[in-house]
């Protein structure tokens, strides 16, 4: 199917509900923008709904950590990714 762009201008808090609501359902902007608006249109019966985590145990810890936090983890994950050149002699 051919698509075409469409460009329009809104409020930074527009585009931030925007953002956040296509975060909760795990698309992108333009994905949720059409989501939301065609069954205005009557093409689509309705708006999806933010689909449930896989693992509620750990999914409930999705976003939380901070910069901080991810900065330490990686720095400790990274020697992880280091290959030891003598152990494959």
């Amino acid at each position: 199917m051919r698509t075409e762009a469409l460009t329009f201008r809104a409020e930074p808090e527009f585009i931030a509900a925007i953002r956040a609501y296509a975060d909760r359902l795990g698309i992108s902007a333009n994905k949720a923008l059409r989501q939301i608006i065609a069954p205005t249109l009557g093409l689509a019966k309705k708006v999806a709904k933010p689909r449930a985590y896989r693992n509620p145990v750990v999914g409930k810890f999705k976003g939380c950590l901070n910069g901080e936090d991810l900065s330490g983890m990686w720095a400790a994950l990274d020697s992880q990714s280091r290959i030891d050149a003598e152990d494959w002699k």
